[in-house]
């Protein structure tokens, strides 16, 4: 080998190691982090997985499936509520849970070395967070519950930044002024100040599942079927014995629950707990988190939709502002930096031309 051919071949390995990995790799493959959006009923979940992601546009089938899963999670708001009128709330989401780590059982394996933090994330996101939030729904209609539960993703951010040192920019603190002040016109609008409690309730289990992220974010990376299969094994028996504590006439609601009743509570378990983390992290793992997140902000558009089909629920001008103030903000706070970069790189190639 001359040295010419020998410096290329040096230069070729050191363009293709990234720092601090022993390994060799393709250039292009890029370490990336999958979350989850905060969904009304379901579990963030981070993990750093490498993935050769596609350069081109999502295909039709993908396509699909970023905008069903959002449709899944917002249905599973309106099941919630129909499972409430039938279940004690506790019961019913330690029921779900119970019936989750059956299927997920398989998967516990995954969580090796990690179990402590899972227990963490069990405790936090899985009791207090949907304890909470099914308290909460029993006593709201679900397109203001739903509004009230995306400020999950701005304590995220105000956690991230105390609790992780992440850094909030301008664009970040716009977005999270405008995202309360959306909440703020719908706690206060004549229909909701009797149930000021429950929202309150809500806007709780939200912070909690904010703190489960930040728990998931500082002892990551875990599998995230793994760290559902610890979820469900851990807080199933906890909130159907807080369930035993605090509540009553469970074993009457079995009895007399119908087929709507146990559709609702399925659907829950199959479809919002299952399927759709399943393909949400299925195409995470396939397209950039900045590609398929902001697909998110759907869900509760779709759960006010079947709030008004499916349990006749009356939906305001001001439900309608503050919701799209609230999504608005939780945008700009969560992809605001990544927008400005659009414009920026917009308006240089405008400018060139």
């Amino acid at each position: 080998m001359d040295r010419r051919s020998g410096s290329t071949a040096r230069l070729q390995c050191i363009r293709c190691r990234i720092p601090g990995d022993g390994d060799e790799q393709p250039a292009h493959r890029v370490p990336t982090v999958n979350s989850a959006p905060a969904a009304a009923t379901g579990r963030g979940r981070t993990d750093s997985v490498p993935n050769d992601f596609p350069t081109s546009p999502m295909t039709p089938f993908s396509l699909f499936l970023v905008i069903l899963v959002p449709f899944i999670w917002g249905m599973q708001a309106v099941m919630l509520k129909i499972g409430l009128h039938q279940f004690p709330p506790i019961f019913m989401v330690g029921m779900r849970f119970v019936m989750m780590s059956v299927i997920l059982l398989p998967f516990l394996r995954g969580i090796r070395g990690k179990t402590g933090p899972a227990l963490m994330v069990s405790l936090t996101q899985g009791v207090a967070h949907f304890a909470l939030l099914y308290i909460g729904f029993r006593y709201v209609d679900v397109s203001t519950g739903i509004i009230a539960y995306q400020t999950n993703a701005i304590f995220t951010v105000i956690l991230g930044a105390i609790l992780l040192r992440e850094q909030i920019t301008r664009l970040g603190m716009l977005g999270i002024f405008v995202a309360f002040a959306g909440v703020s016109l719908i706690v206060g609008e004549p229909k909701s100040s009797g149930s000021a409690a429950s929202l309150f309730i809500i806007i709780g289990s939200a912070f909690m599942f904010a703190v489960g992220n930040i728990v998931a974010r500082r002892f990551g990376p875990m599998k995230p079927a793994a760290l559902n299969a610890v979820v469900s094994l851990a807080a199933g028996p906890s909130l159907l014995l807080i369930s035993l504590m605090f509540e009553h006439g469970q074993w009457e609601a079995v009895q007399h629950a119908d087929w709507v009743g146990w559709s609702a509570l399925m659907y829950t378990v199959l479809a919002g707990g299952i399927a759709g983390f399943g393909i949400w992290y299925w195409l995470l793992n396939r397209y950039p988190v900045d590609k398929i997140a902001p697909f998110g902000l759907l869900m509760p558009f779709f759960a006010m939709l079947g709030s008004v089909f499916l349990l006749q629920e009356h939906i305001t001008v001001m439900n309608i502002i503050g919701a799209v103030l609230t999504v608005l903000g939780v945008a700009i706070a969560q992809f605001g930096k990544t927008l400005a970069g659009w414009f920026t790189r917009s308006a240089v190639l405008a400018k060139a031309n």
